[in-house]
Order: C-alpha cells, then sequence, then structure tokens
C-alpha cells in the first residue's frame, strides 16, 4: 500500500510506541541484567513490560471500529477477516520454531498467534453484534474468567492459591487439552484457556472504546472522555486486585480492566497532545512506527532468531551471535544494565532504519 489518508494519527503513534516497547522488552542480550521496568513480572503484580500487550491488543480493537468507518463497509468483509486471522497465525508459527521446525517439539503458541485468535473474535463480534451486546459479551468474559479462577480448585492448593505451580490456569488447560497442552506452553504460563479469555476482553474493551468514543464532538471532549474512562477502569482493577491479583501469565480481570484504563490514559493523553503541530511533528517517529508495525515486529523477531541461533565456534565451543556482539562491544565498555539497554537500543534502532525507509517510500505492508 502506499496510501495513509484517513488514519488515525494518534492510533499509529500509539501502536508506534507498543510496538517499541515489546522490542525493547523482548530483544535484551541473555547474559546482561535490565533495569526493572522493562522486565515482566514474574507472576503477579506488574511492570511498564507487562502494559505493553495489552494496549496492542486494545489498539487492535480500537482500530477495527476506525477501519470500518473509513471504509465506509456496510458488509462483514469475511474473506478479509479470515485471510488476516490465518496469516498471522502462520507467520506466527513460522517464526516460534525457527529455524528447526521439530514435529515433536512443534509450538503453535506465540505473540502473533493471540493477536490473531483475538483479531478474529473481535472482527467477528464487530460485525455480528450490536454495541451493547459487544459490551455484555465483555463482562460476560471477565465473569466467566473470574468464576473459573475463584471457585475451581487446582490439585493440592487452596482456593485463591495464586502460586505459579499450582496455578488453575494450567490446570485447567492440561484438563481440557490433554498432553496438547504442551503445544501451547511458553514458559512457565500456559497460551490456554484462560490467558486467551483474558486477552479477547482485552481487545473488546478497544472495541467498545471505538464504538462510542466517536460520538464526542470535539478532540479535546474525546480525550477527556478517554482519560476519564480509564481512571474509572484503573480504580476497578485495584479493586479487583484485592480478589484475583493483577497477573500477565495468566491474564486475570484485574489485568485486563487496570491495563484496558492504562490504555485509555495513554491514547486520551496522546490525543491531548497531538492537537499542538509540534507535537505532531515530534511524534512523527511513534507513527513511522505505528504504520507498519506488523512488520517492524516480525523484522525484529527474525533478527533475533539469526543472532540466537546463528553460531560461531570460538575455542571449539559454538556461541550465539548476540552473546558474541555484546560481549565484545557492549559489556567491556559499559556497565551492566546500561549496556543491556544500549545493546537494545542499537538493535532497535537497526531495525527502525528499514521500517523508516519503508515509511519514505511510501510502502505499507498490511495483511
Amino acid at each position: 500500500m502506499t496510501k495513509t489518508a484517513g488514519r488515525d494519527e494518534t492510533v499509529d503513534a500509539f501502536r508506534g510506541l507498543a510496538v517499541i516497547g515489546m522490542i525493547l522488552v523482548n530483544h535484551a542480550p541473555p547474559n546482561g541484567e535490565m533495569y526493572s521496568p522493562f522486565i515482566h513480572a514474574q507472576w503477579t503484580g506488574w511492570t511498564m513490560a507487562d502494559a505493553i500487550f495489552p494496549a496492542f491488543l486494545f489498539l487492535v480493537g480500537y482500530s477495527i471500529t476506525l477501519s470500518a468507518a473509513r471504509t465506509a463497509e456496510t458488509s462483514a468483509p469475511w474473506m478479509r477477516i479470515w485471510r488476516r486471522t490465518l496469516l498471522l497465525m502462520l507467520i506466527s508459527v513460522v517464526l516460534i520454531n525457527f529455524p528447526y521446525y521439530d514435529l515433536n517439539n512443534f509450538r503453535l503458541h506465540g505473540t502473533l498467534f493471540r493477536i490473531a485468535i483475538c483479531y478474529l473474535a473481535a472482527s467477528t463480534l464487530f460485525y455480528l453484534a450490536p454495541p451493547r451486546l459487544i459490551t455484555y459479551t465483555l463482562l460476560a468474559v471477565l465473569a466467566l474468567q473470574s468464576a473459573l479462577l475463584i471457585f475451581i480448585q487446582a490439585p493440592e492448593a487452596r482456593i485463591g492459591d495464586w502460586d505459579v505451580d499450582l496455578a488453575v490456569s494450567i490446570h485447567l488447560d492440561t484438563k481440557i487439552f490433554g498432553d496438547a497442552v504442551s503445544y501451547l506452553i511458553a514458559g512457565p504460563a500456559p497460551q490456554g484457556l484462560i490467558p486467551t479469555l483474558g486477552a479477547i476482553a482485552s481487545t473488546l474493551f478497544g472495541l467498545v472504546a471505538g464504538h462510542y468514543l466517536p460520538k464526542c464532538k470535539t478532540p479535546v471532549h474525546k480525550s477527556a472522555s478517554l482519560m476519564a474512562s480509564g481512571i474509572i477502569l484503573l480504580a476497578l482493577g485495584i479493586v479487583l486486585s484485592n480478589i484475583i491479583p493483577i497477573s500477565k501469565p495468566i491474564w486475570t480481570p484485574s489485568y485486563a480492566i487496570f491495563m484496558a484504563g492504562l490504555s485509555l490514559q495513554i491514547l486520551g493523553l496522546l490525543g491531548w497532545l497531538m492537537e499542538s503541530k509540534a507535537t505532531l511533528t515530534k511524534a512523527k517517529l511513534l507513527k513511522v512506527a505505528g504504520t507498519n508495525a506488523l512488520v517492524f515486529f516480525v523484522l525484529a523477531q527474525c533478527v533475533q532468531r539469526i543472532l540466537v541461533y546463528g553460531r560461531m565456534n570460538i575455542d571449539g565451543e559454538p556461541i550465539q551471535f548476540r552473546n558474541i556482539i555484546y560481549d565484545h562491544l557492549f559489556a567491556p565498555y559499559f556497565l551492566d544494565k546500561f549496556g543491556s539497554l544500549l545493546y537494545t537500543l542499537v538493535f532497535l534502532s537497526l531495525c527502525y532504519s528499514l521500517i523508516y525507509w519503508l515509511y519514505k517510500q511510501n510502502i505499507f505492508i498490511r495483511l
């Protein structure tokens, strides 16, 4: 594509901020420490790193309404919806299993796979249900999640025990998917039923916001509405966290609600700031990333995997390319945390340079 006419620049800037955050969080060197905001909370609680993915999913839902309004669609574009969903799943599977593609250890999880599921669910609801029913569906998803987490007991655990080894989320996924659960696991937390319900809820928050906020009369009114709604959801998430803790691995209802509130706050703040032409110009770096967000993310993943799986024999031992780069160009000259951050910023800048070139050539790649 070569056109960006009619796009919401605030949403593009927020999307760019989210994908830049993803890259900063996920591409640090393995043998260096990172500053705490760039490290995910281990199980419960949250850091800046935990706010990025739900913000991106919020924007997926929000963008569905913007796209429909921009193209003046009168009927559901099912072919496009399914094509995007399947392509996202395919790209995710190709990336997550690179470079070995071992069928005995094949994985179906991954960031893009979860985005695909959430996009399909939100798009289907958008074209089949009125706004009020979408809101009720969101509440039903949160209520179902809460009931599963509160009332179902994992073996050897008390109800409400949030220990990682006893989490009801993992117990349920094992019961439902059986041996196939191994294909869904990424680290200690599954990409199964309860976390996926939470991710869908985050996307539906964006869909609901996209339905109701265009009714605001002025940009200032819209920003005020976004931030006021965000404050309410932030407070609600904090209150609910006393019953069900905020947890990204389980994607608990309190986490989905709290992060939706934070996303509304950021979107409102960006919208207010970008009313100024000076700020609009300064936000160009974010917009560049946001207009080709998928390409940016996939490019970073590809480069990362080349650096991880690429090896060089040093003293008879195969060493990862990224370890060699970090150990020779960063670790000897910079303190551990600063060196890790600098490595990640250089990695981000190299990937960004290609995205910026695409932007200058008016090339915008869509599924």
